[in-house]
């Protein structure tokens, strides 16, 4: 099994910071991999909701089905998922408060589900994952502490193509 561990720390209050994280709406906003979402994805996900992701890994696609283990709000967040290719992964947020904002804490185990895979994933997909990661994190820190503010008044997450993919505020209607 593959780990890869990823931390950032982000000038927001910890709440702030594991209520975004943690609504699968969200993703698209900041994880390069993320293409789409459904399921419990409009709020903090919960114990034994289920999320469904299609995603892309390099030219690779596929549907995760994520189910949330575990929900200690706002320090621990973790939930598994099972590709409709055979692979399986656990990802787990760890989150810490600190007087200037929250430390956030990503681990992701990963199975590829055959030896070709296996080997190819010793070869290439490890960087590939390890990168992704990387710019997931960093893409949270920009969400977050730099929100668009729209002429409502509304703050708009804007994902990776610069497309607005989420927004919090007050409503105009």
């Amino acid at each position: 099994m593959t780990k890869i561990r990823t931390q950032i720390f982000i000038a927001r209050p910890i709440a702030e910071v594991y209520e975004y994280l943690t609504t699968a709406a969200n993703w698209a906003a900041w994880h390069p991999a993320t293409l789409s979402v459904s399921g419990a994805v409009d709020h903090s996900a919960k114990t034994g909701e289920i999320i469904v992701e299609h995603i892309r890994a390099g030219s690779r696609q596929d549907r995760v089905t994520w189910k949330v283990t575990e929900k200690l709000a706002p320090f621990y967040w973790e939930f598994e998922g099972k590709g409709d290719h055979g692979g399986s992964a656990v990802i787990i947020y760890r989150l810490s408060e600190r007087p200037e904002g929250t430390l956030f804490l990503r681990e992701l185990h990963y199975q590829m589900p055959n030896l070709l895979l296996t080997l190819l994933d010793w070869v290439y997909v490890q960087f590939l994952m390890r990168k992704q990661s990387l710019a997931a994190l960093h893409n949270v820190k920009r969400e977050l502490e730099n929100p668009v503010e729209s002429p409502q008044g509304r703050s708009r997450c804007r994902g990776a193509s610069g497309k607005v993919v989420a927004t919090t505020g007050p409503s105009s209607a």
